[in-house]
């Protein structure tokens, strides 16, 4: 216990925190996903959606962890890099698609709320966070900056999951109250709006690998 106390002072912990709020209070694919189904859904399946997210996370974490001295070599091969872009893009194009797509007489009302579209905003989560690069490419450089620092890293993952996690339910929470500002026929515009931001996000990770900008 101690030695953990000791190890806390390094302000890893602190540096997590710093980042997680940075990561949080950008607006990309994965809060337009949870503000999505918290507003169309309910406050639940928002939070279920940022819990898909949080799996994502902690699944890149553990293998770019144990894993950073051979995947750093790896993607400094060619085409590797522009590869990874090109698939991750077109996996968030086909997500935004998919939302879309729906029509209007797929649209979710209060009463109609099941726990399998709780499951599909897990999944969501998930995926949204899992298909887009900048999740790889963010934990190999976390794991890459904790190798070189002093501390347990274990200090700085918690830091930024804890404000990751505040911020994400925030959000989540937050999004019912977004919903009663909104007409039930607009509910419709906001999914594709959503879907939108979505594949336009991935068409940008796309060009972003190719034309290596």
């Amino acid at each position: 216990m101690m030695l953990l106390l000791a190890e806390f002072s390094s302000s890893l912990f602190i540096n997590g925190l710093v980042t997680g709020l940075l990561l949080t209070s950008m607006v990309g694919p994965i809060t337009l996903t949870i503000l999505r189904y918290g507003v169309v859904v309910g406050h639940r399946a928002g939070l279920a959606a940022a819990a898909g997210t949080w799996l994502s996370d902690i699944v890149f974490i553990l293998p770019t962890w144990f894993l950073t001295a051979g995947v750093e070599g790896w993607l400094e091969q060619p085409g590797v890099k522009p590869t990874l872009h090109v698939l991750g893009g077109l996996g968030l194009i086909a997500l935004g698609g998919q939302l879309v797509r729906k029509t209007r007489h797929a649209e979710v009302q209060p009463a109609d709320v099941t726990r399998r579209h709780h499951l599909q905003a897990f999944v969501a989560g998930f995926f949204v966070n899992s298909f887009s690069p900048f999740t790889l490419f963010f934990w190999l450089g976390a794991a890459v900056f904790l190798r070189a620092a002093d501390g347990w890293a274990g200090w700085y993952y918690m830091g930024l999951m804890t404000t990751l996690m505040a911020g994400d339910t925030a959000k989540a929470w937050m999004a019912p109250k977004l919903a009663a500002r909104v007409a039930a026929h607009h509910y419709r515009w906001f999914e594709i709006g959503a879907g939108v931001v979505v594949a336009l996000s991935g068409g940008y990770v796309i060009v972003r690998g190719i034309v290596g900008v």
